[in-house]
């Protein structure tokens, strides 16, 4: 059996990926394609869209599916990570990366890429309220660090490992088919 599966929202663990020839077909249509398709008659054929298979399909591009493409392209599966945003982008977010998350980060191999943009270390954490303030020792070193620039990294490493990325893209269907599934997109 080869290399098969989808991941959907990348919430899926890798091992429910599957086994077998499923494989995934994405369909991409740009915003004047479809202004075309719109004003043509059904039966007119020369439709101009881009389809491409792949093994697997991340939707999300934010830091778990940038990392999950990352993994996936590293093991040599031919990966497509989709996201209607737009990347590198600023996101409220705590900047936060927690010690039992850099050990994940580390094992994707992503230490060097995070290690790049300099994060801030912590070793503790401080509880303030009414005027009292508590110093908590951390289990491990923890980093912050701008969602903007950790975004763009991980993104950038999971093209480096071979993963395919189409940010800007807004999924508009998602359909089983005889050897997988069907993926229909359009520009944000």
């Amino acid at each position: 059996a080869g290399k098969t599966g989808f991941a959907l929202e990348t919430i899926w663990p890798i091992a429910n990926l599957g086994i077998g020839g499923d494989r995934c077909f994405v369909t991409w249509r740009s915003c004047e394609e479809k202004k075309r398709r719109n004003r043509t008659i059904a039966g007119r054929t020369g439709r101009e869209t881009m389809e491409r298979m792949y093994d697997v399909a991340i939707i999300g591009a934010g830091l778990a599916g940038s990392s999950m493409a990352c993994a996936m392209a590293s093991m040599g599966w031919d990966t497509v990570l989709i996201d209607r945003h737009t990347f590198p982008r600023h996101k409220a977010c705590g900047e936060f990366l927690s010690p039992e998350s850099r050990g994940v980060l580390a094992a994707l191999g992503l230490s060097a890429a995070i290690e790049s943009l300099r994060p801030a270390r912590m070793d503790t954490v401080r509880v303030s309220s009414g005027g009292v303030s508590l110093d908590i020792a951390l289990p491990g070193t923890a980093f912050g660090v701008s969602r903007y620039a950790l975004d763009d990294a991980v993104q950038r490493v999971s093209r480096e490992k071979g993963a395919v990325v189409l940010a800007g893209a807004t999924v508009v269907s998602l359909s089983p088919e005889e050897r997988g599934y069907r993926i229909e997109l359009r520009d944000k």
